[in-house]
């Protein structure tokens, strides 16, 4: 039986340490002050069962005790627990922090001391959170960070034309009313008759984003031209539309055309053309049937 136990003056204890850091190669443990020794004899103890030198945290609290400058006890107060980060892709230029201190994490990962802690989630993209959790020793809390919200830019558009068709990002919107979008930057496009189609991009990085767009006119040049036949009083047809009866003299589009003659009594009369010029002139022999 034991009947007493005595501690020489080089025995010591110390409690409440805190930022431990453990090289496995070297054998110390050092708390940013003093280094101490450990070998394969030393104790790591948690929650009355053993664990590994591996298994401590810089957050974890613990109680040291020794001889001299080696290590005989580590005995964990206070243990760490996890955070693990879901759908940390939506979010960009991430930055999480634990009681106003930033936490670098390891496969979306980092260990955290148990108990309360204010978690603080910001983002380029993403409206600044902080939230109180609570951190159980050796298990995992995860935060999804796919339910933080989105910061939002308010999209004005200043189109020169009324009757205008907007599409911004794929989805067709309305001229007069402003546009609610995440920060990014989207396709947009509008168009209107009788204007060139205006084909671009705009970036929501701010609250409220303005656009002014100038639609260009399409300029349609028109010829003169001029249709005769022998025998003439034959209908004149462009592209399958009548535009005279020969002889005659009218204004046409520019472009590419075929033009048929019909009258009674004689074969139809086929030539293509094209309108590129100021004037043209068209004259054709009919033949009878």
């Amino acid at each position: 039986d034991i009947v007493s136990i005595d501690y020489t003056d080089d025995v010591w204890e110390k409690k409440n340490v805190t930022d431990l850091e453990i090289d496995q190669d070297k054998k110390t443990i050092s708390n940013g002050v003093t280094t101490y020794d450990y070998d394969k004899n030393t104790l790591f103890i948690y929650n009355g069962e053993f664990i590994k030198a591996e298994d401590l945290d810089k957050s974890d609290t613990v109680t040291l005790k020794g001889v001299d400058d080696k290590v005989w006890t580590v005995t964990v107060e206070k243990y760490h627990g996890y955070i693990k980060l879901e759908n940390v892709d939506k979010i960009d230029n991430p930055v999480i922090t634990i009681d106003g201190r930033e936490v670098e994490f390891e496969d979306n990962q980092a260990p955290v001391s148990a108990g309360a802690h204010s978690l603080g989630i910001s983002g380029s993209n993403i409206e600044d959170l902080t939230v109180d959790i609570h951190i159980t020793a050796g298990e995992v809390y995860s935060v999804d960070l796919a339910s933080v919200q989105e910061k939002t830019g308010v999209l004005t558009l200043n189109v020169n034309v009324d009757d205008c068709i907007i599409v911004v990002n794929g989805k067709q919107v309305s001229k007069d009313e402003p546009v609610v979008l995440s920060l990014g930057t989207y396709p947009i496009s509008v168009s209107a008759e009788g204007y060139k189609t205006y084909n671009g991009t705009v970036v929501i990085d701010e609250p409220l984003v303005e656009v002014d767009i100038e639609l260009e006119k399409i300029e349609v040049k028109t010829a003169t031209i001029t249709v005769d036949s022998t025998p003439s009083g034959a209908t004149v047809y462009a592209n399958g539309a009548v535009i005279g009866v020969t002889p005659f003299t009218t204004q046409i589009n520019y472009g590419d055309y075929k033009i048929t003659f019909k009258k009674d009594g004689y074969m139809d009369y086929n030539v293509d053309t094209s309108v590129n010029e100021d004037r043209k002139t068209i004259s054709v022999l009919l033949t009878e049937e």
